[in-house]
């Protein structure tokens, strides 16, 4: 059990990676992260999750 919760966490940390790594290469993302984290209670990941909302809302 503790080995899958591990192998969870490394699965987690890379993700977290892919998406930190994929908003600083697109220099657009990365303006507009940098904005909602300049809002106060906005850190990485809730920004990521809006930018994803956004680019979901556009597409439909």
């Amino acid at each position: 059990m503790q080995e899958h919760i591990a192998y969870l966490q490394q699965q987690i940390e890379k993700t977290r990676r892919h998406i930190k790594e994929h908003i600083d290469h697109n220099p657009d993302l990365k303006q507009q992260a940098q904005l909602l984290q300049s809002i106060p209670g906005i850190g990485a990941a809730t920004a990521a999750l809006l930018l994803v909302q956004e680019m979901v809302m556009w597409l439909n």
